[in-house]
């Protein structure tokens, strides 16, 4: 007997009077309101086990025979260039260093990968690094006193700069996440050396694998560009230039 419900517009859905058991659960974006899977149209399935409640995340994506192909590449800061890729990749078979050579034309000079990232992944990354970086910026600079320590509240806890301090929220949401990450179409790819102004490189990047495991392989052109000149301060040009 199938249980069929809606999700709301956050894509949540809750299914009830459901007796113990195992159950495929499908996750359909139903274009035409049929209320079943048609071709072309995005779904997800998964196996849950039923006993009182049971709780799952599912990714509606489209099932392509035919694996993510690279394309486009585009630089993130002088050592990272995003790559994106037609389809969502597979979380689960990621992208080693092996997989991702970058070189550096028209030679085809291979520059060393140190590290492949989901994009929010590097994003934390670099903000952890500048954060080591103020703080022993901070630490060196003795001209500065140190901040007063913010009185305790009652109960005994601190208020930080950023409001009352209260515990970390470990709700459902991000429970599930854990179990099964948001899919993404972009990888970034860390050098060892820093990208030169006005050079192109060579992306090229073995196995790439979808969400139903289709794989591919693929290569993306990326051109540096030359940072422009400052602009001169015409006014005072003038101004020093008057006899």
């Amino acid at each position: 007997m199938p249980y069929v419900t809606y999700s709301d517009s956050a894509g949540n859905f809750t299914l009830t009077g459901i007796p113990p058991g195992n159950y495929v659960v499908y996750a359909v974006a139903d274009q035409n309101n049929n209320r079943r899977i048609d071709r072309r149209e995005a779904y997800d399935s998964t196996v849950v086990h039923v006993d009182s409640v049971a709780t799952t995340v599912l990714w509606t994506f489209a099932h392509d025979t035919a694996g993510p192909r690279l394309h486009t590449a585009a630089l993130m800061d002088s050592l990272a260039l995003r790559l994106e890729f037609t389809a969502a990749l597979d979380p689960a078979t990621r992208l080693d260093t092996s997989a991702v050579h970058v070189f550096l034309l028209p030679d085809t000079t291979p520059v060393p990968v140190t590290g492949i990232y989901a994009a929010a992944a590097y994003d934390s990354a670099r903000a952890r690094e500048r954060a080591v970086q103020d703080s022993l910026k901070h630490a060196a600079d003795t001209t500065k006193r140190a901040p007063p320590v913010p009185a305790p509240r009652p109960g005994g806890r601190a208020a930080g700069p950023g409001g009352p301090a209260g515990p970390a929220a470990d709700t459902l949401a991000h429970h599930l996440l854990k179990q099964r990450p948001v899919p993404t179409d972009k990888i970034v790819v860390r050098v060892s050396v820093p990208l030169k102004p006005g050079s192109k490189y060579l992306a090229r990047v073995h196995g790439a694998t979808n969400l139903n495991g289709a794989k591919a392989d693929g290569v993306a052109v990326l051109a540096v560009p030359v940072p422009k000149p400052a602009a001169k301060d015409t006014a005072r040009v003038r101004k020093d230039t008057t006899p």
